[in-house]
């Protein structure tokens, strides 16, 4: 078993940032007929897993996820640290299992991208028998060091500054050190628009026992544990795949799922969308009327199309629809274009009410609403 899931608290109470205090896997585990993801995260895996993880007291310590797949760069620590955490995959990338509110999901930590760092404020010594220069400043509690050797309760360190020493063993910890610059390239939007944007996502209702996973066609790394309304992406992937965002006390959590069948099901824009055509109650010159659209999804993506108003003065947007949401490009070929990111909501059999407009299924419905004054 890997050198590190040996490791061991010290009476001290300064502990590594996690320590495994009971190292067997159980024998007994049932058999998953749906993979290990759902194995790990269903009902019980207390009991079918035996090895619990102590999350370290220091306050600067953090998990890192399944980079980049499952969170961002950094997953932090949540305010209050449970007791411990179970371990149901060990190895050189120990998994360990997380609860947070309606979400129970599985987080990967590196026992090799793990850092030595300074835990208490201590001096460099010149030697272990020998006391610390007084001039010499303390280390910084948490910063970086290399182990270099170690002697009978001591251990010599070098700094990011260069500086070497000998220092208390129990002076040197492990944590996970944020990466100093976000390397992702930032693009800039040439469009103007509005809409939710980021500071009014998507938002999604997930049944509870909804599989989440790591990427699309990815693997199970989270269990929906009651009914519960998610952020999510404002655009669904090819093949159906819709990006969640679970803000949990552990950091952000990007989770999959596939949302082919809950995006068409009937009354949905994904229904309307594979009719071909709506009826857009309107204004058109001083009157309300039903002007009819046609709808023309992407022959590779069923999520992305083209709106067409046909007629002499011909409109054409582009759409991208996610759950609960539609994003509007256009009107096509004239000028630069805007955007908009309109809200889906239901307005009674066959009516959408997208952002402050009105789309129907038939005309018939749409005309009984027009001659009702509904706009």
């Amino acid at each position: 078993m890997d050198t590190f899931l040996r490791q061991i608290v010290p009476k001290s109470g300064i502990a590594f940032l996690l320590v495994i205090l009971f190292a067997l896997f159980s024998e007994s585990s049932p058999q998953a007929a749906e993979g290990p993801g759902q194995q790990a995260l269903a009902d019980g895996y207390e009991t079918r897993y035996r090895i619990r993880v102590c999350p370290a007291s220091w306050k600067g310590a953090t998990l890192m996820p399944d980079d980049p797949k499952i969170a961002g760069n950094v997953v932090g620590r949540p305010g209050k640290l449970p007791d411990e955490l179970v371990v149901v995959q060990t190895g050189r990338m120990p998994r360990v299992i997380v609860e947070d509110g309606p979400v129970r999901a599985l987080l990967y930590y590196r026992a090799t991208s793990l850092k030595s760092v300074i835990v208490k404020s201590v001096v460099l010594a010149p030697a272990p028998d020998k006391a610390a220069e007084a001039t010499r400043a303390a280390l910084v509690v948490g910063s970086a060091v290399e182990r270099l050797e170690a002697r009978d309760g001591f251990v010599r360190i070098q700094t990011s500054a260069g500086e070497s020493g000998w220092v208390k063993a129990d002076a040197v910890g492990k944590m996970y050190l944020a990466p100093k610059n976000d390397s992702r390239k930032k693009t800039s939007e040439k469009l103007s628009g509005y809409g939710h944007g980021e500071s009014h996502p998507n938002r999604v209702s997930i049944t509870k026992g909804s599989w989440l996973r790591d990427g699309p066609d990815g693997a199970v790394v989270a269990l929906v544990k009651q009914n519960n309304t998610f952020f999510a992406d404002n655009y669904i992937e090819p093949g159906g795949w819709l990006r969640l965002r679970y803000y949990s006390s552990w950091g952000e959590l990007g989770l999959w799922l596939n949302v082919n069948e809950l995006a068409f099901r009937e009354g949905t824009f994904g229904d309307l969308s594979r009719k071909g055509k709506l009826f857009w109650l309107d204004r058109d010159a001083g009157r309300t009327v039903c002007i009819p659209w046609k709808i023309k999804p992407s022959s590779k993506n069923d999520f992305v199309g083209q709106l067409i108003r046909p007629g002499k003065d011909k409109l054409t947007y582009k759409y991208e629809y996610a759950m609960g949401m539609l994003t509007l490009t256009g009107p096509l070929g004239i000028g630069s274009g805007s955007f908009e990111v309109l809200e889906i909501m239901s307005c009674g059999s066959q009516c959408l009410q997208v952002g402050g407009n009105r789309w129907y299924f038939s005309k018939k419905v749409c005309e009984a609403d027009r001659i009702k004054g509904v706009r």
